[in-house]
């Protein structure tokens, strides 16, 4: 008889979802605000409001329950932390993701100034005192 393992649950512990590019790199699944998701041939625009997709991001209100879909309009309760290029930028929103199961959606700026290219992404969670980071990632910028 397999015997049961004790697993540290924390309150937040984010994660970007990524996907992997042609040539191997991995990337965060980012949403471009007119719906196309960012690739290398349609990149995150400058300027522009665009979603990623986490997991981890702890308590939302209204309450979300475990294994049911969100419901829609769950805002997450913990500020939320965006960086791209290794600064912070403009969080919009962080919500429980509607018809889906421990994924979130957070909606943000990419710089107007932002390099072009593979550019470092990170988002992270304020917990109390301390700020809690996911892995750190990529997106591609035009």
């Amino acid at each position: 008889a397999a015997e049961g393992q004790n697993v540290a649950v924390l309150p937040v512990n984010p994660g970007v979802f990524e996907s992997v590019t042609c040539s191997g790199v991995l990337t965060a699944v980012v949403r471009r605000d007119d719906g196309v998701y960012v690739t290398a041939a349609n990149k995150a625009l400058k300027g522009k409001e665009h979603v990623v997709y986490v997991t981890g991001l702890g308590a939302v209100t209204p309450n979300a329950v475990t294994n049911v879909p969100g419901a829609g309009n769950q805002k997450v309760n913990a500020p939320i932390v965006v960086g791209v290029n290794d600064r912070g930028v403009p969080v919009i929103s962080a919500e429980y993701s509607k018809n889906l199961i421990g994924v979130y959606e957070v909606r943000f700026v990419v710089p107007a100034d932002t390099p072009s290219g593979n550019i470092r992404f990170a988002v992270a969670v304020q917990d109390g005192p301390n700020l809690v980071f996911g892995q750190s990632s990529i997106i591609q910028v035009e």
